[in-house]
């Protein structure tokens, strides 16, 4: 009730409501708008195009009737953007982050199968216990429980512990190895009935806002390469920049490209790309059903915004580490003067830090709000940033300074 958007009237980092209140959403529309609230850049793209034309008068089926430049645009607009070594691409008709994960892990099973000479039935993916994968039923049995308050049915599948990790990272180094080893090891036993066809894991957990260090993701592929088994990697929610790389798995600097990524959510159009030996070779099955074209280009548009820079010459990823450094040095900053936060983490501006326990998180929401600061939960006693790129230091200083006049007794 409190968030009715006048979205013709929102601009940037901030959405006015029906009431006229200016609000500073740290959230970007549950952090589908990479580049905030009517950029000029993408509006501009859309406007009296020839391509954006012909796609607006003619609302094609692309899997059933594609255009004659079908090709061209995917190798322009979605392509440039793949992960190295993945040179694959597969779209889904939708937009949604489950939708995109759905279609991985029906190909990471079925390519599971065809090499085991076994029947896809019966078979597992395995998940984490922190995780939010989507909402359909193949989504919500590889994700944690949190992500299913409803108890929804679902597979019992497996999920693996998500390393718990403590902070500062440099003080800790020796325990979080330990913390580290003990959840692969926790993997090792989960994969060893041999009916684990596929292995899924977000950079950033959903819930919590939880990360490893690059040792673990890249134990986890190795784990899933022993075992031959697909390993896929859900950038739904941390792609597009967020991480301050374009995909966060970029962190990890693996050896070898993951076997499938996925992205949806706020990249407008869902689907995965996968290195080639795990590519779709059935050309029937290479698009799924009702391919947008009108959210095709936007991908491709918002990423050549993305790269395009700034009247200072610099791309939104450089604009973004400064905002992310400012953002991680004074919410320290407060924790450290106030004892409000502890445990500021994440990468770019995905971050997210606690607070002692959940009323006060639920308390410091509020409160926000009331300061005119949008921002959401992301687990009891978590609150998470899930900001457009083009938040600057300025927006971050707003923050900031709501965080350190908290007051308790605000309600």
């Amino acid at each position: 009730m409190q968030r009715f958007v006048n979205f013709k009237k929102s601009k940037g980092n901030y959405f006015v409501d029906t009431d006229g209140n200016t609000v500073l959403d740290l959230n970007a529309a549950q952090a589908g708008l990479v580049l905030g609230y009517n950029n000029d850049d993408l509006v501009n793209a859309r406007m009296g195009t020839e391509l954006y034309d012909r796609f607006v008068t003619h609302k094609v089926d692309a899997s059933s009737l594609p255009s004659h430049d079908l090709a061209d645009l995917v190798r322009e607009m979605v392509m440039p953007n793949a992960p190295e070594g993945m040179v694959q691409v597969h779209l889904g008709g939708g937009s949604t982050g489950a939708e995109a994960n759905e279609l991985a892990i029906s190909a990471a099973l079925t390519k599971f199968a065809k090499a085991k000479g076994t029947s896809v039935s019966g078979l597992s993916v395995l998940g984490f216990d922190n995780s939010n994968h989507g909402q359909t039923t193949a989504t919500l049995s590889c994700s944690g429980p949190d992500a299913n308050p409803e108890g929804l049915p679902a597979f019992p599948w497996p999920k693996g512990d998500y390393p718990q990790l403590k902070y500062p990272l440099a003080k800790f180094q020796h325990e979080n190895i330990a913390e580290e080893d003990r959840c692969l090891e926790g993997v090792k036993k989960s994969i060893a009935g041999g009916n684990v066809g596929a292995m899924i894991v977000e950079p950033i957990s959903s819930i919590g806002n939880q990360m490893a260090t690059p040792y673990f993701y890249r134990e986890l592929q190795k784990i899933a390469k022993a075992g031959g088994i697909p390993f896929i990697v859900d950038e739904t929610k941390t792609g597009m920049g967020a991480s301050g790389k374009n995909w966060a798995h970029e962190y990890w600097y693996l050896k070898e490209a993951p076997d499938y990524m996925t992205f949806g959510g706020k990249a407008g159009i869902s689907g995965f790309y996968s290195t080639y030996d795990f590519r779709m070779n059935d050309e029937a099955t290479s698009f799924s059903q009702n391919i947008n074209m009108i959210k095709l280009l936007n991908y491709g548009t918002i990423w050549n915004v993305l790269k395009k820079g700034d009247i200072l010459g610099l791309d939104l990823l450089h604009h973004q580490k400064a905002t992310s450094s400012f953002l991680k040095i004074e919410l320290d900053r407060v924790g450290a003067e106030k004892g409000l936060i502890s445990n500021v983490r994440g990468y770019g501006t995905h971050l997210g830090f606690d607070f002692a326990n959940e009323k006060t998180a639920q308390s410091v929401q509020r409160w926000l709000f009331k300061s005119g600061v949008h921002a959401l939960l992301c687990g009891p006693k978590t609150l998470a940033l899930r900001p457009s790129m083009t938040l600057g230091v300025k927006e971050g200083a707003v923050l900031r300074d709501s965080l350190y006049h908290f007051h308790p007794n605000h309600e």
